[in-house]
């Protein structure tokens, strides 16, 4: 069932077994199973612990024409990653998909806007509001 493969990719992504989570997502698929946000996010995390920015928003795109509704966890493990990667405007507008899809931005959503843009040396846009 979705519980069971969610627990497997879950573990794999916690050790960083990338493609042994995938390989699982797509038996999981093959059975018949829909992932849910559960799978989308560990499958996220793994990925974006391997820096693949592209692979994620392939995923969340994915997840968008599913019909699969995230959360603000999810959207924030990738906009840490931009962040991390100074790509501050992919994620401000990652952000602007979480508001479009009803998903409101938390506290820690805006904290990793803000560290983006000092990392960018850019304090202003986080003194006004």
């Amino acid at each position: 069932n979705v519980v069971t493969y969610n627990t497997m990719i879950s573990a794999y992504a916690r050790n960083g077994k990338r493609q042994d989570a995938f390989v699982l997502l797509n038996e999981m698929l093959e059975a018949g199973l829909k992932p849910d946000k559960f799978t989308i996010t560990s499958l996220v995390k793994v990925v974006v612990d391997d820096g693949d920015v592209d692979t994620v928003l392939g995923l969340l795109s994915d997840m968008k024409k599913a019909g699969i509704k995230s959360d603000a966890v999810g959207y924030n493990t990738v906009i840490r990653s931009l962040c991390d990667r100074s790509k501050w405007f992919e994620a401000k507008s990652l952000v602007a998909d979480m508001e479009a899809r009803g998903i409101s931005p938390d506290a820690k959503t805006y904290g990793l806007l803000m560290n983006g843009l000092l990392k960018l040396n850019k304090p202003g846009p986080c003194l006004t509001h």
